[in-house]
């Protein structure tokens, strides 16, 4: 006679249970659902929740259980534990500890969660029938020689073939899983280091326009020193008109020449330091540095080119700030330099009219 153990013993259990978290290690008050017919175990904020069929916080299949000891945790936690094993989706075996209010309740939840592995375990075969499935069917003389002890020997070795045979696939299994993370983890380092190489190159190319500013803002306050130059001569001029055109006829002549030349030679030159800045900063773009790899790099390969570029950048963008940073003082002590000149020549034109008025 058959009997159906599943409609004896009760496989299915839920209810609020305390557990702790498999990072954080800190125990939080869940709604469990055991579900006798697939082992899944899963677990929700509240009983609500799972009753409205929303999504659990985690689930497992069981594997294993067995009761757990809790009482050296501290007085906040019930002594009234047993441990949860099972295999989480993609992340392998897991240990979760959990308690519950009451000895009854632990009792519950160890012997539902074993009748349930009782009814979702294969039945155990027969010795003859294990070894026919890796040998074929025996002759009546093997059967009869099966009743000795060697059997025992031979259903061990048949049992650690297989068990060897399932662990090598496993562990074959997992070396591909781990190949294939860390190849994907490689991928996403590339593609976060591209993406730094082309902001570091819009970065320079800005420091780069920026620069060109600052030679033209330059330009613009060396002009004015020279029109202050003409600006103070006029003023010597105003001031002793006979004495100055004596003593400054030729030679104001003469420094106005140079002066023509020199502000030609200084503007050429600026224009030839500017062009040389520009040409040592000049970085090829990314996407023609990346498809001059030859395809047979592989993926460190590619990433250590990128991330050598990424630090020519950053000393590149370096060399600019320096370099921007001595010519922004440069143009200010210019600038100051114009502005007590106009303030001075200002109240020499002021003393000179008032002179003529008199």
């Amino acid at each position: 006679m058959h009997v159906n153990l599943s409609k004896i013993h009760q496989t299915s259990c839920e209810g609020y249970v305390t557990k702790r978290g498999h990072l954080m290690k800190s125990w939080k008050r869940r709604y469990m659902v055991l579900n006798g017919d697939t082992l899944l175990v899963s677990y929700y904020d509240s009983k609500e929740i799972y009753t409205s069929k929303g999504h659990p916080k985690g689930s497992f299949v069981l594997s294993e259980c067995e009761k757990q000891d809790l009482s050296d945790e501290g007085a906040s936690v019930k002594p009234f534990g047993f441990k949860f094993i099972g295999h989480c989706p993609g992340q392998g075996y897991k240990e979760y500890s959990v308690y519950v209010e009451s000895q009854i309740d632990q009792t519950k939840w160890l012997n539902v969660a074993h009748n349930a592995l009782g009814k979702n375990s294969s039945p155990q075969k027969s010795m003859s029938q294990r070894i026919e499935e890796i040998t074929g069917p025996l002759l009546p003389c093997a059967s009869v020689q099966l009743n000795c002890p060697r059997r025992d020997m031979i259903h061990i070795t048949t049992l650690g073939h297989k068990e060897s045979a399932g662990l090598m696939q496993s562990l074959e299994a997992q070396m591909k899983n781990v190949k294939k993370t860390s190849q994907e983890l490689l991928q996403q380092a590339i593609n976060d280091a591209k993406e730094a190489d082309r902001i570091g190159d819009a970065t320079v190319n800005e420091m780069v326009y920026q620069e060109d500013v600052l030679n033209d803002a330059e330009g613009t306050v060396d002009t004015m020193g020279r029109q202050m130059d003409h600006a103070e001569d006029l003023g010597r001029s105003l001031k002793h008109p006979i004495l100055y055109k004596l003593t400054h006829l030729f030679t104001r002549k003469k420094s106005y020449k140079k002066g023509g030349r020199g502000s030609k030679t200084r503007k050429g030159g600026a224009k030839a330091s500017r062009s040389s800045r520009v040409s040592r900063v000049k970085l090829q773009p990314p996407q023609q540095q990346h498809a001059a790899a030859q395809p047979e790099d592989d993926q460190l390969d590619q990433l250590s080119k990128i991330l050598a570029k990424l630090g020519q950048t950053a000393d590149t963008i370096s060399d600019i700030t320096a370099r921007t940073t001595e010519q922004v003082d440069r143009i200010d002590q210019k600038v100051t330099s114009v502005d007590d000149r106009v303030k001075k020549e200002a109240k020499l034109v002021q003393a000179v009219l008032k002179a003529e008025m008199t």
